[in-house]
């Protein structure tokens, strides 16, 4: 049985984010707990014309390679990503079935990995900038991401597409509504030459002079709602925490905290 709202977050994802044409080139990628959603986003994809390819991370065989192998067989550039990169449209699905499985495998293994995939990141970041690939990435309700939020798979999946305004008759007119309120936000933003951000713990200052802020409305993350810009390379200075925890390759982090000058974290 198909479940509606991943229908319409398909179909949102599809004719709203990516704007998606006959012809294109889409490629759409998950974990294997996902595969509901490589499905609804195909099944929206290919009514729209477009010629689909999908790629499927196994999170137990990636870390079975990367535990078990040599470097010539863990280091080398992800074909998925590379393929990905150069299509005309990327539609991919964070979700995990479990978030630690990545947690035994020695950082230095994953760092060898990230770097062999240099060359298909530096592909994607320039055609992203150009706008030459359309890319979106949204999250897939999964009953690890549910333990790790503290809830039920029910709640969380209500939680995901809540967010996402897809119990709205027409999701993409509140995106829209969005944007217009965020508006406001970028046009009180541009002009301004330096933010600064105190709070517990944190004291930065960050130069923004000459800089273009963005307004993000569901079209590069969704759900969304930022507005974002980046600094001048060397106008960083002080120092600042992250409390929020975050799971990164298997491992929890929290309390993170970095002391910048002149753009570079020196601690």
């Amino acid at each position: 049985m198909r479940d509606e709202r991943l229908e319409k977050l398909a179909e949102v994802l599809v004719n709203y984010s990516t704007n998606v044409k006959a012809g294109d080139k889409v490629a759409i990628s998950a974990e294997d707990c996902a595969l509901p959603f490589i499905k609804a986003v195909a099944r929206a994809a290919v009514a729209k014309g477009a010629l689909v390819e999908y790629y499927v991370d196994i999170p137990d065989v990636d870390a079975t390679i990367l535990k078990n192998g040599t470097v010539e067989q863990y280091a080398r550039p992800n074909i998925r990503f590379g393929a990905c990169a150069s299509s005309d449209v990327w539609i991919s699905a964070w979700g995990s079935e479990n978030t630690k499985t990545m947690q035994s495998i020695p950082a230095e293994r994953l760092k060898e990995r990230r770097l062999a995939n240099k060359d298909n990141r530096k592909i994607y970041s320039d055609r992203m900038g150009t706008g030459e690939l359309r890319w979106c990435g949204t999250q897939f309700p999964t009953n690890g991401d549910a333990q790790n939020a503290g809830m039920s798979l029910e709640e969380y999946e209500d939680f995901v597409y809540q967010a996402g305004y897809l119990y709205e008759a027409d999701p993409v007119a509140k995106w829209k509504e969005m944007a217009a309120e965020q508006e406001k936000w970028v046009k009180y933003l541009d002009g301004k030459k330096e933010l600064h951000i105190l709070s517990k713990d944190t004291d930065i200052r960050v130069n923004v002079a000459g800089r273009k802020w963005i307004n993000c409305c569901g079209q590069e993350n969704f759900p969304d709602g930022e507005i974002f810009t980046s600094p001048v390379e060397d106008g960083v200075d002080g120092y600042i925490t992250f409390s929020y925890p975050s799971i990164i390759n298997g491992h929890e982090f929290e309390e993170v905290r970095l002391t910048v000058e002149k753009g570079r974290i020196v601690e």
